[in-house]
């Protein structure tokens, strides 16, 4: 789910975060919490030019992500 800001709301995983970017075109990295990447999310963004990244700082966990 994307808001009228291109944000990416809650959807099922880090998998489905992935195809709702490569679906908007314009959005070339994704970040996330760190201890959240595997292989298959790495190559799974590397197969649709998206970068992913992963950072300690800014994340409200009381939400989720």
């Amino acid at each position: 789910m994307t808001d009228t800001n291109l944000v990416v709301g809650p959807v099922g995983g880090l998998e489905h975060k992935i195809e709702g970017y490569h679906m908007m075109r314009n959005m070339h990295e994704m970040v996330f919490p760190s201890g959240q990447n595997t292989f298959a999310i790495t190559d799974k963004g590397m197969a649709r030019s998206i970068k992913v990244t992963q950072s300690d700082e800014g994340w409200d966990l009381g939400g989720g992500v």
